[in-house]
C-alpha cells in the first residue's frame, strides 16, 4: 500500500508540473528602478512586458487559458524619458487580448477582463505623453475597447457588461502641459455601440447605454466641449457632432428605436433632446451667422 501511495503522488506531482510549464512570459527591462510582476494560473497564457526608462511598474495577472497580454512602456520625449509609467492588465477566462502601451512620462493604463474573448487595445501617445489615464472593465464574452490619447493630462474610462459590446475612444489635446479631456462610457446589455473622438482641450465626452443594440456616436473638435448621451432601452441611436468651443449637448433615450442627431458649429450653443418613448426622431443644428 505504501508503495502505490507514492506512485500516485509522484503522477499527480509530474501532471501538475506539465500544465503550469504551458504558460509563457517574457519580461525584458532596460533601466533602473523598474518593476515586473506576472502571475499565470491555467494553461496556454501568454505575457509580454517590454519596459525602456525608469521607476516604470508593470503587473499583470491571468486565470484561465489562452490569454494573451502585451505591455510596453517606454520613453518617447526626449533623453531621459521612459519614466514613472504604471500599467496593470487582469484576466480571468479564456481567449481574453489586452495589449497595452505606452510612450513618455508617469502615464497611467488599468485593464481588467472577466469572461471570454474579450480584446482590449490601449494606446497612450506617439511622441510626447504626459500625466495620462485610461481604465478599461470588460464583463462579459465578445466585448472590444480600444482607447487611444495623445499629448498630457487625458483621462478615458470605460466599463461594458454584457456580450459583443464595441467602445473606440480618441482623445488628443496638446503638448507641454497643455489641459486634458475627458472620456467616459458606461454600456451594461448586449450588442451596444459607442465612439468618442475629441481634438482639443477641455473636452467631455459621456456615454451611458442600458439596454441592447443601442448605438452612441460623439465627436468633438475644439475646446471646452461638452456632450452627454444617456440611452434606456433597446436599439436607440444618439448622434452628435460638435466643432468650434463651448458647446453643450444633452441627449435622454427613453424607449426603443428613438434617433436623436445633435450638429453644433461655432462658439457657445446648447442643446437638450429628451426622448420617451418608441420610434422618436430629433434633430438640432446650430451654427454661427
Amino acid at each position: 500500500m505504501k508503495k502505490v501511495l507514492i506512485l500516485s503522488f509522484a503522477f499527480v506531482f509530474v501532471a501538475f508540473m506539465a500544465t503550469a510549464q504551458k504558460n509563457n512570459s517574457d519580461v525584458n527591462s532596460t533601466g533602473n528602478y523598474n518593476g515586473v510582476t506576472v502571475d499565470q494560473i491555467g494553461s496556454d497564457n501568454d505575457t509580454d512586458v517590454n519596459q525602456i526608462g525608469d521607476s516604470n511598474t508593470a503587473d499583470s495577472d491571468q486565470m484561465g487559458s489562452t490569454n494573451i497580454a502585451t505591455i510596453d512602456q517606454m520613453g518617447d520625449n526626449g533623453a531621459g524619458s521612459g519614466l514613472g509609467n504604471y500599467a496593470t492588465n487582469y484576466q480571468d477566462g479564456d481567449g481574453n487580448n489586452s495589449s497595452q502601451l505606452q510612450n513618455g512620462d508617469y502615464n497611467n493604463q488599468w485593464s481588467g477582463q472577466e469572461g471570454n474573448g474579450n480584446t482590449n487595445i490601449q494606446q497612450q501617445g506617439v511622441g510626447y505623453a504626459e500625466y495620462n489615464y485610461q481604465g478599461n472593465h470588460q464583463l462579459g464574452d465578445g466585448n472590444t475597447s480600444e482607447q487611444q490619447q495623445r499629448f498630457d493630462n487625458n483621462y478615458q474610462f470605460n466599463d461594458q457588461h454584457g456580450v459583443g459590446n464595441t467602445t473606440y475612444q480618441w482623445t488628443s489635446s496638446g503638448p507641454d502641459g497643455a489641459g486634458g479631456s475627458w472620456a467616459e462610457n458606461y454600456s451594461y446589455g448586449d450588442g451596444n455601440t459607442t465612439t468618442q473622438v475629441q481634438n482639443g482641450v477641455g473636452d467631455h465626452a459621456y456615454t451611458y447605454q442600458s439596454g441592447d443594440a443601442n448605438m452612441s456616436d460623439i465627436y468633438q473638435d475644439g475646446d471646452t466641449n461638452d456632450a452627454h448621451d444617456n440611452q434606456y432601452g433597446d436599439m436607440n441611436t444618439a448622434t452628435t457632432s460638435q466643432v468650434g468651443n463651448d458647446h453643450n449637448s444633452y441627449n435622454y433615450q427613453s424607449g426603443d428605436m428613438n434617433t436623436a442627431t445633435i450638429t453644433q458649429d461655432g462658439t457657445d450653443h446648447f442643446s437638450t433632446s429628451d426622448q420617451i418613448g418608441n420610434g422618436n426622431t430629433n434633430t438640432v443644428n446650430q451654427s454661427d451667422l
